[in-house]
């Protein structure tokens, strides 16, 4: 009895033991750190240019035949990086994501918003709220002309209190 007792723990060591991988890793994200999203993209075959950015900074460029394909990523408030933070206060790449993620919310259609101070949302409120953005500026693209750009929320007030805003986001 008591070398069964023994071969049941020790089988449940070793099965302790197998890493685990609750789904497979995604372009989406999330990924837990710089070196975690480009040695996913160094890795994956591809025959494109391609160029990865993080918080609107290039951290990779694969040279390849085409246009580039370029996915920007970002740090989310949980700390891991994806292409989209779904949280009010951004970053979001454009104006229109914004849009829809608040028009998805509570209050939709009744909502106020301003882009480096024009207004873009044209709701009845500001019952539900008034929602101020800025564009945050990062670092140059090989593949653009300019700076890469990104929107973050500033500051808002709401029927449900006040949301602060976030900085710009750091250089990887």
């Amino acid at each position: 009895m008591q070398s069964r007792t023994r071969f049941l723990l020790l089988s449940l060591s070793l099965l302790a033991a197998i890493p685990f991988q609750a789904s497979a890793q995604t372009e989406e994200g999330p990924f837990y750190s710089t070196q975690h999203l480009t040695s996913y993209w160094q890795n994956r075959p591809t025959n494109s240019a391609t160029e990865i950015s993080l918080n609107a900074w290039v951290v990779l460029t694969k040279p390849g035949f085409g246009p580039a394909l370029r996915l920007m990523y970002f740090q989310c408030m949980d700390g891991l990086i994806r292409q989209h933070c779904n949280q009010v206060q951004g970053p979001f790449v454009h104006r229109w994501e914004v849009e829809d993620f608040l028009n998805s919310g509570p209050g939709a259609g009744s909502i106020v918003a301003y882009l480096d101070g024009n207004r873009f949302l044209n709701g009845f409120g500001p019952l539900f709220g008034t929602y101020y953005y800025y564009t945050c500026v990062g670092g140059p693209s090989q593949h653009l002309v300019g700076r890469m750009k990104y929107i973050m929320l500033q500051s808002a007030d709401t029927i449900y209190g006040p949301i602060a805003g976030q900085s710009c986001l750091p250089a990887p």
